[in-house]
């Protein structure tokens, strides 16, 4: 069993660094790549100079997902290198037309903030700090893409791995399995931490937004069945018992979504006023995800029939359903 070196590099979110793994041997590939941007740079370099290794030797870089920490310089490794970049069907499109695909979900985002009755006060920050992604993202050339289907297997480290479509975090996540050696490569959906679903819109329906967190829990339950040895994140460093991990973090998920129906019932109606509630002390960084992950809840909470949303000319209002009595 070949193990891949782990790189951290530098980014921008709460995980403060992101994971790049190389496999050197058929050929030099990477899995992710980091974000553009100078330090970045370097710390891939330093990674593979420790192991006598340099970027221009890399002939594959495999995307697990759609976001600037995971995608971002692997236009630019490419450039060096001339290596092939593989993305999902689903990462196509993020990968070749980024800054307009970019623009989309800043717009949606917008929106949301908008229907969830956020103050402006709030959203404008969060929507400008957005606007600077892209400089951080570099679209990648034609040349250089290769596709690959959800269903597919891919060769690398002398292997053939199972791509895995695993929605919650991202709808453009995939991981990959190897059923004889049983590494993982997890992306953001095994997490030392329970990940973000994050805000995102429909391809098919951009007016529409996906539930990642009802997603979410749907991938941990195909995951938890899976025969891992060993899982490789996106952030973090590798580890066992993905199964006890799962456990705990999905058993956090109901737990807040417990809370948030009590929130719901006690009379809280506007979605960012709830998670103000669930998230009383964090910081506006972190109050972000806090939103993100409330919608989730209530998405949970709205597919249990425990939460009705109405969505009326001020924004969305959400009331739980009336208890039945026994």
């Amino acid at each position: 069993m070949q193990t891949p070196l782990r790189i951290e590099l530098p980014a921008q979110f709460a995980h403060e660094t992101v994971n790049v793994y190389a496999f050197t041997e058929p050929e030099l590939t990477l899995i992710d790549s980091g974000e553009a941007n100078q330090a970045s740079w370097e710390a891939l370099q330093q990674g593979l100079v420790k192991a006598g290794l340099s970027v221009n030797e890399v002939r594959k870089i495999i995307i697990t997902h759609a976001h600037v920490d995971h995608i971002g310089m692997a236009a630019q490794i490419a450039e060096a290198s001339g290596a092939e970049i593989w993305v999902s069907d689903l990462v196509y499109d993020w990968a070749a037309f980024t800054a307009e695909k970019w623009q989309s979900r800043v717009d949606f985002l917008q929106v949301v903030f908008q229907k969830a009755q956020v103050p402006e006060v709030w959203y404008k920050p969060v929507i400008a700090y957005l606007q600077e992604i892209p400089a951080k993202w570099l679209p990648i050339p034609e040349k250089y893409l290769r596709r690959f289907s959800l269903q597919d297997t891919l060769s690398f480290a002398g292997n053939q791995w199972q791509v895995m479509h695993a929605p919650g975090h991202s709808a453009s996540q995939t991981c990959f399995f190897q059923p004889d050696t049983q590494q993982f490569f997890s992306a953001d959906m095994l997490l030392p931490i329970t990940p973000v679903a994050v805000i995102e819109q429909e391809d098919q329906v951009p007016q529409k937004r996906v539930p990642g967190l009802v997603q979410m829990v749907e991938s941990f339950e195909k995951i938890t069945q899976m025969p891992i040895a060993v899982s490789y994140p996106g952030h973090g460093e590798p580890f066992a018992d993905h199964q006890g991990l799962i456990a705990k973090q999905v058993a956090r998920i109901h737990q807040r979504k417990n809370q948030c129906l009590e929130v719901v019932r006690a009379g809280v109606e506007q979605a960012f006023d709830i998670a103000r509630k669930l998230y009383a002390d964090a910081s506006p960084t972190m109050l972000f995800s806090g939103f993100a992950m409330t919608l989730g809840y209530l998405d949970l909470l709205a597919a249990e029939g425990l939460v009705v949303q109405h969505d009326t000319p001020q924004g969305w209002r959400f009331e739980a359903v009336a208890q039945k009595q026994v």
